[in-house]
């Protein structure tokens, strides 16, 4: 850790991506009180009780954690660029793309719009910010020029703020706690805080070696959103599994010592969320993982409210996985693969 007491160590933050993080407890109270307040009064043409929601990558994220808040819910999750037959005028429609350029997602919206189907889109600019909204549907545009992958404090607070006018669901009391928790953590993980810092000792434990999140429940987002955020701030291999569907496949690749002995472990851990037999099987595959892994490292949330939980979860290993792409000596916001990729796709279309 006392390479990241070190100031200097900013120097590799060439994008500033820690101000993303520093903003984002006052961000997500200000996302969700400006859609509260765009839709307040607001009625859709009818109450749904299905919803497909479209997004990719960092702003998809905010799909997966609503669809894991809500398991009871039709929600269905696409990141795709075909729109099922069975999505029709039953199902309440729901477009995310930071950017608004998003491909998969433009398309999904465009099938959306060719069924007549009712939608919501959410985007800072680009080609859903600003597409014509037919009547009906709704376009909320947040602030520009964040990150992509740190703009879940707008993307997801304001798909929360209209759920919460709408009346999907009263979060009122949930965001409360929820924003308190993360202004009182975020004393413990900021760059500034030297002691008993742990991000910055989660980090550290990393460095060297792949991570790989376990996650269950509501919690399944989280573990994914763990793996990305690693991808793209750490640039370093990651991935995640699910339980209990790791255990009936993933518990054997452990078995293979020479392989996993680089490779730390992060388990989401919540006794409250956890079930009698979730917690028999936590504790017995961490067992087993500690015999290969380099390490296993259990986290635990914050709050009480499962939105309070989700998010301090996810506050942290934002976190942690910049700190760790500092310790590897680069600029947490730069996607020089993803931008080459993208190049790459429009120069094959162009000459197709």
């Amino acid at each position: 850790m006392s390479s990241l007491s070190n100031p200097k160590m900013l120097k590799y933050d060439i994008g500033n991506s820690m101000r993303f993080l520093e903003s984002f407890p006052e961000d997500c109270r200000f996302a969700f009180e400006e859609a509260v307040k765009i839709f307040s009064g607001k009625k859709l043409d009818k109450h749904y009780k299905k919803y497909a929601i479209y997004g990719m990558g960092g702003s998809g994220i905010s799909a997966n954690i609503i669809q894991g808040m809500f398991p009871d819910t039709d929600i269905r999750v696409f990141k795709d660029y075909n729109l099922p037959k069975y999505v029709d005028h039953e199902y309440f429609c729901i477009a995310i793309s930071y950017s608004g350029n998003t491909e998969e997602t433009i398309a999904l919206l465009e099938e959306t719009k060719k069924r007549n189907l009712k939608y919501l889109a959410i985007a800072s600019d680009g080609v859903i910010g600003n597409m014509e909204v037919q009547e009906g549907c709704y376009l909320v545009k947040v602030p520009a020029k964040i990150v992509p992958r740190f703009s879940i404090s707008h993307m997801f607070f304001s798909l929360l703020g209209f759920f919460h006018a709408t009346g999907f669901h009263d979060f009122d009391n949930d965001m409360k706690e929820a924003f308190s928790v993360l202004e009182d953590f975020k004393k413990d993980i900021i760059f500034s805080n030297d002691k008993h810092n742990p991000a910055k000792e989660i980090a550290c434990s990393l460095n060297g070696d792949i991570p790989v999140v376990y996650g269950f429940g509501p919690f399944s987002a989280v573990a994914m959103r763990a793996k990305e955020q690693f991808n793209e701030n750490s640039k370093v291999p990651s991935f995640y599994e699910i339980m209990p569907n790791a255990d009936h496949n993933a518990i054997e690749g452990w078995l293979m010592k020479k392989l996993s002995g680089r490779i730390t472990v992060i388990i989401i851990r919540d006794k409250e969320s956890e079930s009698m037999e979730m917690n028999a099987r936590l504790d017995l595959t961490r067992d087993a993982i500690k015999k290969s892994a380099s390490s296993v490292i259990e986290l635990r949330p914050v709050g009480k409210s499962l939105l309070a939980k989700i998010f301090s979860l996810i506050y942290l290993i934002d976190y942690v996985s910049f700190y760790l792409g500092l310790l590897n000596g680069i600029d947490p916001a730069s996607i020089d693969n993803i931008e080459e990729l993208k190049k790459s796709l429009k120069e094959r279309y162009s000459k197709k």
